[in-house]
C-alpha cells in the first residue's frame, strides 16, 4: 500500500504533520489535493463557483432553469472521425461549437466548411493543445493570432454587426493577462462545467456518456475532444447522449445560442411576456 509519505513526498509524514513543524500549512496541502481531486473527477458546482473566482471573464455554464445545454468539442478537425461527428449531429438536430487547432484547420478546410455550413460554430483552441499559461505573451498572441487569421471568414456578426469569436485556452486556464489580451481582440472566452475526461480514456464512450448523463443540468457546457485517438469514443458518446439529452427534455446548442437563449428570456421579461 501506497503511504502518505510516498504519495505526497513526505518521507515523515506523520512527524512533519503532527509535531508541530508546519502542521497549518501541511494540512492546508492535504486538503487542497483531495479537493482537486474532487473538483476534477466529480466536478461539483461547487468546484466551478471557485474556478470562476480565479477566471471571472471565462464562461463555464449559464444561469438558466430552460432545459438546454452547450456543446463544445476540442482540437479537430480531425478527418473521417469528423465527418462522423457532423453526421451524428445531424442526425439529432443538435448544434455545436468547434474550437480548433491551427494545424487542422489548413489540413481539413472541408471540414471547417462544412461545420459552418451545418449550423455550428468554429472557434479558436490557438496553435497547439498547450497550456497557454506557461507562453510568454508574445508566443500566446502570435498563437492566438495565427488562428484568428485562419478562422476570420467563418465568425458571424451579431446585431451590432461585431463578430462573434469564441476562444477556449488549452489546458482549461487562462490568466488575468491572457482573458484581457483575448477579450482585446474581440474573443469570449469559455471553458466549460461537465467534462468526462476523455482524453484520459479510450473504448469508454458508454461510461463516459452515463458520467455526462449523470451530472447534466441546464444551462451547462460540456467538453468533448475529437482528437484521432478519441475520435471513435466521442462519436460512441455522441450516439448515447444526444438521444438520452433529447428524451429529457433538453435543447442542445452551440455557445452562442446558448448565451442567446438568456438574452432572449431576459427580453421578454422586460417587455412583460410579449415576443414580437
Amino acid at each position: 500500500m501506497i503511504g502518505l509519505e510516498s504519495l505526497f513526498g513526505l518521507s515523515e509524514a506523520g512527524s512533519f504533520l503532527w509535531t508541530g513543524q508546519f502542521p497549518i500549512a501541511s494540512i492546508i496541502g492535504l486538503v487542497a489535493v483531495v479537493l482537486t481531486t474532487v473538483g476534477v473527477v466529480l466536478q461539483p458546482r461547487w468546484a466551478i463557483a471557485i474556478s470562476r473566482l480565479f477566471q471571472p471573464a471565462v464562461l463555464f455554464e449559464i444561469d438558466t432553469n430552460e432545459k438546454i445545454v452547450g456543446l463544445t468539442i476540442d482540437d479537430g478537425p480531425n478527418g473521417k472521425f469528423t465527418s462522423e461527428t457532423l453526421d451524428i449531429l445531424k442526425e439529432h438536430g443538435c448544434s455545436a461549437t468547434f474550437f480548433l487547432i491551427g494545424p487542422n484547420i489548413e489540413k481539413y478546410p472541408d471540414l471547417v466548411e462544412r461545420m459552418v455550413q451545418d449550423g455550428h460554430e468554429v472557434a479558436n483552441h490557438m496553435m497547439a493543445d498547450y497550456p497557454g499559461c506557461l507562453l510568454s505573451t508574445k508566443q500566446f498572441m502570435a498563437s492566438m493570432l495565427e488562428v484568428d487569421a485562419k478562422l476570420h471568414r467563418f465568425f458571424p456578426l451579431d446585431s451590432n454587426g461585431r463578430q462573434v469569436k469564441w476562444f477556449r485556452p488549452g489546458y482549461g486556464f487562462a490568466t488575468p493577462h491572457m482573458q484581457q489580451l483575448a477579450h482585446r481582440h474581440g474573443y469570449q472566452l469559455a471553458l466549460g462545467s461537465v467534462f468526462p475526461l476523455d482524453p484520459l480514456f479510450k473504448g469508454c464512450g458508454a461510461f463516459l456518456a452515463r458520467f455526462c448523463l449523470w451530472k447534466m443540468y441546464p444551462g451547462a457546457i460540456i467538453i468533448l475532444h475529437d482528437r484521432p485517438q478519441q475520435g471513435p469514443q466521442t462519436n460512441h458518446i455522441l450516439r448515447i447522449l444526444l438521444p438520452e439529452l433529447k428524451q429529457r427534455g433538453y435543447r442542445i446548442v452551440n455557445l452562442t445560442e446558448l448565451v442567446n437563449s438568456v438574452k432572449r428570456k431576459a427580453e421578454v421579461q422586460v417587455n412583460g411576456g410579449k415576443q414580437d
